[in-house]
């Protein structure tokens, strides 16, 4: 219900939501708020590969970015019909998926919040996505119980993997992307 950052190095929290609640709009970092209209509950968050920043999906279909130390709003984006379950940066930092209940993964440009993709093709909600090392192919976990690969510029899918499973709820790629 909380979105905390802590130092894993002094084991010290340097950022959350002040109230504990799952409200958004309780979190004041920097310049703004995210989703200042309504509160939001987070059910993902990523950090860009450079640590520099993070991205949280929410309750309502909005990605909120927003600077990992300072706290600084860096705005957000709309374009899910439901709830964001799932982000994920690609390991250059430039786009950012997300995934969610209506079954879509939209692949932004990170600096624009420019929406450059929308893939469909889960049969159910979109819990887990996950870039290769290279960036190539975006694996995607869904509620169907399978694991999609896509061509991450194009958004073709490259194979399904079928999983005994109900629903996938993480996928990764190992450090070689196999």
């Amino acid at each position: 219900r909380t979105v905390r950052l802590w130092d894993t190095t002094t084991g010290r929290e340097y950022r959350n939501v002040p109230d504990g609640s799952k409200s958004w709009s309780a979190l004041r970092v920097g310049e703004g708020a995210f989703f200042p209209t309504e509160p939001r509950e987070v059910f993902a968050v990523d950090f860009s590969p450079d640590g520099k920043f993070v991205a949280a999906g929410a309750k309502g279909g909005g990605v909120a970015l927003w600077e990992a130390r300072g706290g600084k709003a860096m705005g957000s984006v709309h374009g899910h019909a439901d709830t964001v379950l799932a982000v994920a940066f690609s390991p250059d930092g430039r786009t950012l998926a997300s995934g969610g209940v209506d079954g879509m993964i939209k692949v932004w440009e990170t600096a624009a919040g420019k929406e450059v993709r929308a893939v469909a093709g889960n049969a159910k909600r979109v819990l887990a996505l996950s870039f290769s090392p290279d960036g190539a192919v975006l694996a995607s976990g869904s509620g169907d119980g399978t694991v999609r690969l896509w061509n991450a510029s194009s958004g073709v899918e490259l194979g399904r993997l079928p999983c005994d499973d109900r629903e996938v709820n993480a996928v990764a790629f190992s450090p070689d992307g196999r």
